[in-house]
């Protein structure tokens, strides 16, 4: 029976809710909705001081003088944090959203990302699981000013094959957390789990690890397979054909896709593994791509060995996309770009076009291309990057 979960993801720019149907190896975008964080009041020491009484004539040079002299012996309060005043603007824009009834849900995820957040690229030979949480602490430590018992960790697998495991990282003060936890509860929202994630990742919770309720739990000891964890069935990636969505279904994953996209967060919908959506999308011509391609530019920008993961993500996807469907990833492109009157859709399609004829542009030296022109032409290191999955999938 699926189960249904509200992704909490606080920052700077506000409160975003992902609300999610999780079921066995599936995640399902119903809802995506974004609020502004509410106004705290201010503290006691930045309230201007009381207004005092006019000085008598003849005792403004004495006054003046004292004041001087207790400006220099007495130290300014120092305000709050900057993060501090964030966590509370996040408490309260919970606390009125769980007036509101936003969160009827039977579990919740909570993500938090603020300046303290520290991340880390790794890459390990390996894959097991168990490997990777003895190691990812100890040498995410070696790399970092900071002891290890100090901090949360979270990560997020990029890429897994036989070279090993590529992850993301991250790390936040627990006092940091434990104050976010506490404005939660105050404002009587239940977070049952808590994650940490980067500005990239931001757009869902990227470990739900809550249990089953008792009826769905009854059900599953009954079942032969031990069915795996959320986290599992979160990351699970489908290698064969699937049975074609129906049309709401069709409809409730561009709803959740476009919000997306419009958020500039494309990366989110590789991970859960919505790569069929963003290709609909696209054949329709749609201009959303537009504010997807910001963020993959940032994503280039930040780290060009992410780039090459999550388009080797993408391309495993299109191979499927194009085994249920019978259309190769490169028509879909060109088919996207010649329904748009738009520039950087064209020049997508004009490098695909190239891409795809043998002889003609090196695979593996697109990536390395891109990075050249990305200063001068953001767009051409954008449509090199699609060009280069296009030129993988005739391979």
């Amino acid at each position: 029976m699926p189960i249904e979960h509200i992704g909490v993801d606080a920052g700077p720019e506000g409160i975003r809710l992902v609300r999610v149907e999780a079921g066995f190896g599936t995640a399902v975008f119903r809802v995506y909705e974004t609020h502004a964080l509410v106004a705290v009041p201010e503290h006691e020491h930045d309230e201007p001081a009381e207004e005092e009484e006019a000085p008598e004539p003849g005792d403004e040079e004495l006054e003046a003088s004292e004041e001087s002299e207790d400006e220099e012996e007495a130290p300014e309060p120092e305000g709050p944090a900057p993060w501090t005043r964030l966590e509370e603007s996040i408490q309260a824009t919970l606390a009125e959203l769980a007036e509101s009834g936003t969160f009827e849900t039977q579990f919740t995820a909570t993500a938090m990302h603020t300046g303290l957040l520290t991340t880390r690229l790794m890459s390990f030979p390996f894959t097991n699981r168990k490997k990777l949480d003895l190691v990812l602490e100890p040498e995410f430590e070696s790399l970092t000013p900071f002891e290890a018992e100090d901090y949360l960790f979270d990560h997020t697998t990029v890429q897994s094959g036989e070279a090993g495991a590529r992850l993301q990282a991250y790390a936040l003060p627990h006092e940091a957390m434990a104050r976010f936890i506490t404005g939660c509860e105050n404002g009587r929202f239940d977070p049952r789990i808590i994650t940490v994630t980067g500005a990239a990742l931001s757009a869902l919770p990227l470990a739900v690890q809550a249990s089953a309720p008792a009826d769905a739990a009854d059900q599953a000891e009954e079942e032969s397979d031990a069915p795996p964890t959320a986290e599992e069935a979160w990351y699970q990636r489908e290698s064969t054909p699937v049975a074609a969505d129906t049309e709401d279904e069709k409809e409730q994953k561009l709803t959740g896709a476009r919000a997306l996209l419009e958020a500039n967060d494309c990366t989110a919908l590789l991970y859960l593994g919505e790569a069929e959506t963003v290709l609909v999308i696209l054949r329709r011509g749609s201009p959303w791509l537009l504010h997807a391609s910001q963020h993959a530019l940032e994503q280039i920008r930040a780290d060009e060995g992410v780039a090459r993961a999550l388009g080797s993500e993408l391309h495993r996807q299109l191979l499927g996309f194009e085994a249920n469907h019978g259309v190769r990833p490169d028509q879909l492109w060109a088919l996207g770009a010649g329904a748009a009157n738009d520039s950087l859709l064209k020049t997508l399609a004009a490098a695909t076009s190239l891409a795809c004829e043998p002889g003609k542009l090196d695979p593996e030296s697109v990536g390395e291309e891109a990075a050249k022109t990305l200063e001068q032409h953001p767009e051409a290191a954008l449509a090199l990057g699609l060009a280069y999955l296009s030129a993988r999938a005739r391979q």
